[in-house]
């Protein structure tokens, strides 16, 4: 009898401990949505999600009892729980088929990453580029040059004709779920 009490003392000071020592930024993420950690305890450890039943600890008792479920469109990242939102596809198409042509697409995904950014840019100045090469072209056919008329045609077309494919291209990417944010986080797709 007393080998029993203090193991159940034993037990009750070993609860207490890892209660004690709660830390909830070692919360990781299972699947998609699903976290599970012992030290997600709280509703407030969840981030923008909610602390519900695991429907494996039915299961599988060595699992926790409760876990975070994030919120659609947000997912785990950079050590925080349901604290990342990801960008929603038809928004993104929205932007990239009105304003791709300007590079809108890829500061909207940047995020803070400067390659984005750059391409961007990039991109914005090949329009710039192929407006400028446009309007040139139609001075050039008011004056009469036919040469300066004929290279300044073939460059407004090769241009114009590689910023259009550069722009289906990033629809096509955007409807495929191939072009993912500045850190690499794939697109929301639902509406």
């Amino acid at each position: 009898m007393i080998l029993n009490k203090k193991i159940i003392i034993l037990i009750l000071l070993t609860c207490i401990a890892s209660i004690n020592s709660y830390d909830n930024t070692n919360c990781e993420l299972l699947d998609v949505e699903l976290l599970e950690n012992e030290s997600c305890r709280l509703q407030e450890d969840c981030g923008k999600g909610s602390y519900v039943p695991n429907p494996d600890h039915d299961i599988d008792r060595t699992v926790p009892e409760r876990i975070c479920k994030c919120d659609k469109g947000y997912i785990t990242d950079d050590g925080g729980v349901c604290n990342y939102e990801k960008k929603k596809k038809w928004i993104l198409f929205i932007a990239s088929f009105l304003g791709g042509w300007t590079g809108v697409d890829w500061f909207i995904l940047a995020r803070g990453n400067t390659d984005y950014k750059v391409t961007g840019a990039f991109k914005l100045i090949l329009s710039f580029i192929v407006f400028v090469f446009f309007c040139r072209a139609m001075c050039s056919v008011r004056r009469g040059d036919p040469y300066e008329e004929l290279v300044i045609v073939i460059l407004v077309f090769f241009i114009s004709t590689a910023s259009f494919c550069w722009w289906m291209i990033d629809w096509i990417r955007i409807l495929d779920d191939l072009f993912p944010d500045g850190n690499g986080i794939g697109l929301q797709n639902a509406i």
